[in-house]
């Protein structure tokens, strides 16, 4: 079998996008631009490793594939009850977020850095040293 170079080339800028695209979206992650995606890998991570305390992780990956094998049959059997109650859930969780966004991360100070920059291109009047920062 022969594989032609110009489908190897293709396929490999096609991960290469790919790869780009997620490691992108770990760096939002990653530096808070997300924040609820932000929070929900935190708490995703904490309830991981609270498990993983418990779990070798062997046992870890034989509950994850009974999981995988059950779950969507049983959410198939249940999928009214299963969507009304995690309607809920997303609910309540957007409640919680709003309330945390706004008695805790809208006090976080943020932007001085940047205020000061345009201050000083501003007085100085290099606005191409300033396109070059932003």
């Amino acid at each position: 079998m022969v594989l032609d170079e110009s489908s190897f080339k293709q396929l490999a800028r096609s991960f290469h996008v790919r790869f780009n695209k997620i490691l992108s979206k770990l760096l939002d992650i990653a530096c808070g631009r997300d924040p609820p995606l932000f929070f929900l890998t935190t708490i995703s991570l904490y309830i991981l490793s609270i498990i993983g305390t418990y779990f070798n992780f062997v046992n870890l990956l034989f509950i994850g594939f009974v999981n995988i094998q059950t779950l969507p049959v049983l959410y198939e059997m249940y999928e009214d009850d299963v969507d009304r109650v995690a309607g809920k859930l997303v609910r309540k969780m957007k409640k919680l977020y709003r309330n945390v966004d706004s008695n805790v991360l809208s006090k976080i100070p943020r932007g001085t850095i940047h205020v000061q920059y345009q201050n000083l291109c501003a007085a100085h009047g290099d606005y191409d040293f300033c396109n070059d920062i932003f």
